[in-house]
């Protein structure tokens, strides 16, 4: 298959005659309460929009009426210049980012207005991880690699999508991710969720990859201590005690397992 435009706008990320710049607010994991209603997409600057639904739901409406439902585990790629109105769920939790090329002050734009893919879960780690590494260092080599890999991931899952490949649906994931954070405290192993889909261990593990971009094991790790990240941030209780609540019996497996995943220890994590 040829390459799409987007391989190409991924490539420039790491150009070293390329400007890259991620907005410094809207990026990373969000959540909101409070429903907009029928708002316009405001463009900012030159900024493509990635946005990643989580949970919730939102509803885009573009000029020529069209409108386009967004719901968990879609992601879409949205042009500077398209200012749809849209419409979130009373409730939605989102990875978003904001990205912007230029070239001796020239933007440089995807033509197309809206891509979208879907049962797209994999990539919240990596916008999330945008966020991390921008606040450490917005010029460095790591986050162009970083960005150049976002978007090549985004390209291979549309190319997936349209070539009509298969695997997990969306009912199914949203089986899982439900059904895992309700019993994120019993540890679940890969072989619960290969049972609850009724699907043997080595399939379950094969198509989760190719929808989440990440083996089974790993997402289960993350999202362990994606919940341990919101309990350290939440309550007062022990770094120790918030481990172990979560099966990491090892406190030094913990700290190390928690590095790794959220790029911080957790003492520094509960103290940002």
């Amino acid at each position: 298959m040829d390459q799409h435009p987007l391989e190409t706008w991924a490539q420039m990320a790491v150009a070293p005659e390329i400007e890259l710049s991620l907005h410094p607010t809207f990026i990373g994991l969000r959540c909101r309460t409070d429903a907009w209603h029928n708002q316009a997409w405001l463009p900012q600057q030159d900024h493509h929009v990635l946005f990643l639904v989580d949970e919730g739901y939102c509803d885009l409406t573009f000029e020529d009426a069209r409108t386009v439902h967004i719901g968990p585990g879609d992601c879409f790629l949205l042009h500077p210049k398209t200012g749809p109105a849209v419409q979130f769920s009373q409730t939605i939790k989102f990875y978003e980012t904001y990205i912007m090329q230029s070239r001796k002050g020239c933007s440089q734009f995807i033509n197309q207005e809206f891509l979208q893919i879907k049962q797209a879960w994999g990539l919240g780690a990596a916008i999330n991880a945008l966020a991390l590494y921008r606040q450490q260092d917005p010029s460095s080599n790591l986050l162009r690699f970083s960005v150049a890999q976002l978007l090549l991931r985004f390209a291979a899952l549309l190319k997936e999508q349209q070539g009509g490949e298969h695997g997990l649906s969306s009912e199914q994931c949203n089986v899982v991710i439900q059904w895992t954070r309700a019993h994120i405290h019993l540890c679940p192993e890969p072989r619960d969720i290969a049972q609850l889909l009724n699907l043997t261990p080595d399939y379950c593990s094969r198509v989760f990859r190719q929808r989440f971009q990440m083996s089974l094991r790993d997402w289960l790790i993350r999202e362990r201590l994606q919940e341990a990240a919101r309990r350290l941030t939440e309550s007062k209780d022990s770094i120790e005690s918030v481990g172990i609540g979560l099966g990491f019996t090892d406190p030094a497996h913990f700290s190390r397992q928690f590095k790794k995943h959220m790029h911080c220890t957790p003492s520094a994590w509960r103290k940002r």
